[in-house]
């Protein structure tokens, strides 16, 4: 794969091709360079296997933080899961777009790097110059190693740092990108993490898939005995033991379009009630779901064009009674 990139963008340039200024082509720059410091060909595929793994690694093990977290808070998975059926709907694919509108995954993703960021040393430092932090003088050409994980953990910077919080990042505008020193889970300057755009996009696109396609919930044993949350420290801080999960196949009915007559009377928890109804109904999937508040009646419509009808009081969101058997049209 690497070769093959490597030569499609060199014959670009023999073509006159418009450099892209990406990191490849920094590369290759180098590569060319006439000060005898250039490197050979498999050096380069050396710098690129490196990278690709790093960022890949790092990402796999992120989502397996991610979702040890949410399994043992089922209320955040849940608004989570809400958020994706409220933005996704019934696209059949997320897309890397859709990202910007999930607002309640990125402040999971942020509390996920806060406790748990992958390299917890980040990647040794050099001093170039005599400096002082803190009170302490830091020599030149001292390796310095800046603990991540203690940040992240810091009670005079998080409320309630042992916490799994997402909504710590709902409010603000910390990023991990480097700007603010609270979150540098990929460090920061001009030496951050080259891998990190490949991991966090890959982070939010796994973990919205695996959220919305998906019902999660822990082994019988696992339940009874608690998730072993144990980190195994290394380069990449990742559990001790492995996630054991059973996923199922999330067969909640998708949903092309809502329309309401009388929106006045159709309030929110009608909707609610309306929906966790038609969330009862098996293997059915809908292309049109019509509201009429005036003859309390909602009317399905199925892919193949057929009208199901069930007498609903869609006024009476507190009532717990299950969908009602309706009459299918011949």
């Amino acid at each position: 794969m690497f070769e093959e990139q490597i030569e499609r963008r060199l014959r670009g340039r023999a073509d006159g091709e418009p450099p892209k200024n990406d990191f490849l082509d920094l590369l290759l720059d180098h590569r060319g360079a006439e000060d005898g410091k250039a490197f050979d060909r498999q050096t380069l595929l050396s710098l690129l296997t490196d990278l690709f793994s790093a960022g890949s690694e790092t990402t796999s093990a992120t989502v397996e933080w991610a979702m040890a977290e949410l399994l043992q808070n089922p209320s955040t998975m849940a608004k989570a899961r809400d958020e994706l059926a409220q933005v996704i709907g019934s696209k059949p694919e997320i897309e890397e777009s859709d990202m910007g509108e999930l607002k309640y995954l990125q402040a999971i993703v942020k509390e996920t790097f806060r406790l748990h960021p992958p390299a917890p040393l980040l990647l040794p430092r050099q001093a170039e110059t005599t400096s002082e932090i803190g009170g302490y003088e830091v020599p030149k050409g001292a390796r310095v190693l800046v603990n991540v994980w203690a940040i992240g953990r810091d009670s005079k910077v998080w409320p309630d740092p042992e916490k799994f919080l997402p909504e710590r990042f709902l409010e603000g505008e910390i990023d991990f990108r480097g700007r603010y020193f609270e979150l540098a889970p990929f460090g920061s300057g001009r030496r951050m993490c080259p891998g990190m755009p490949l991991a966090v996009r890959m982070v939010h696109l796994m973990l919205a898939c695996l959220l919305h396609r998906f019902d999660w919930r822990l082994p019988a044993d696992v339940e009874k005995n608690g998730l072993d949350m144990t980190e195994k420290f290394g380069t990449i801080l990742s559990l001790k033991t492995p996630l054991h999960a059973v996923a199922s196949v999330n067969r909640r009915p998708k949903i092309d379009n809502v329309v309401a007559t009388n929106r006045s009377s159709v309030n929110k928890e009608n909707a609610k009630y309306v929906c966790r109804c038609i969330d009862r109904v098996p293997n059915l999937e809908l292309r049109g779901l019509v509201v009429d508040a005036d003859d309390a009646r909602i009317s399905l419509y199925t892919g193949r064009g057929i009208e199901l009808r069930s007498e609903i009081l869609v006024r009476e969101p507190q009532q717990q009674a299950g969908l009602p058997h309706g009459h299918v049209p011949q």
